[in-house]
Formats: C-alpha cells, sequence, structure tokens
C-alpha cells in the first residue's frame, strides 16, 4: 500500500461520525446474516 493512499483514507475516517459508521456497519451486519440464514 502506498502511504499516501493510507493518508487519504485515514483523513476520510477522520472526516466521518463514528457512530454514523458504526450504525452502517451494524446494519450491514444484520442484512448478511438474514442472507446466510437464508442460504442455510
Amino acid at each position: 500500500m502506498e502511504l499516501n493512499n493510507v493518508q487519504h483514507v485515514c483523513n476520510q475516517i477522520e472526516k466521518f461520525e463514528f457512530e454514523e459508521l458504526f450504525t452502517v456497519l451494524a446494519k450491514i451486519e444484520a442484512v448478511v446474516k438474514d442472507r446466510t440464514d437464508g442460504v442455510d
């Protein structure tokens, strides 16, 4: 990985509100679990 890419990602993360990020991740996790249960 290039250092510039890492710095860019870090800058993007700093701009993000972490609570919003975790909310999005929780929603994604719920969808993945639903689809996984459907397959099984």
